[in-house]
């Protein structure tokens, strides 16, 4: 959207950033880029056990959270779910193992309108910073679950002030 082309930290302009984002995580194994607009259609073609969402708006992340779900139904094997949100300077990192009811109860409430998240666009305060932090602590979630020790939750940190929340908000 607008609000991103200042603040990502991604320089290759005409090449949509999940490419980008991919070539940058080859080394986590095999990576499937999606670069076309997410539809509930993709499910069944890409089954994966891990879903990584970073996208600009509830209703994408709603169309992304039906389809993981979705996916690992079909798939029959453990699967996880990892969505990072910004806000200005803040950053929301929450982490669903898809095999507990509870986690996946949670994260549908953190859709909800007043879902407990800020409203401010990613990039409004040109903080590359907090695109940074975001984007390191959702690496750590990843790095995590492929050690064996994932577990649902949501971090949330204000990235000026240093405050960090772990938990269900929701």
């Amino acid at each position: 959207s607008e609000h991103n082309f200042g603040g990502q930290p991604l320089p290759k302009i005409g090449e949509f950033k999940v490419m980008q984002l991919a070539k940058m995580a080859a080394g986590l194994g095999q990576v499937t880029p999606i670069p076309e607009k997410f539809s509930f259609a993709h499910a069944m073609t890409h089954l994966a056990p891990l879903w990584i969402s970073g996208v600009d708006s509830i209703e994408s992340r709603e169309i992304i959270w039906e389809a993981a779900q979705a996916s690992w139904k079909k798939n029959g094997m453990p699967g996880w779910y990892v969505d990072g949100r910004m806000g200005g300077t803040d950053s929301h990192v929450l982490t669903v193992n898809l095999d507990d009811a509870e986690s996946r109860a949670a994260y549908a409430n953190s859709l909800a309108p007043g879902g407990g998240f800020t409203e401010d666009p990613c990039a409004m305060r040109s903080t590359v910073f907090a695109g940074m932090g975001c984007a390191a602590e959702i690496v750590g979630e990843v790095a995590r679950i492929l050690q064996g020790n994932g577990k649902s939750r949501q971090r949330n940190t204000e990235w000026l002030s240093g405050q960090r929340i772990e938990g269900w908000t929701a």
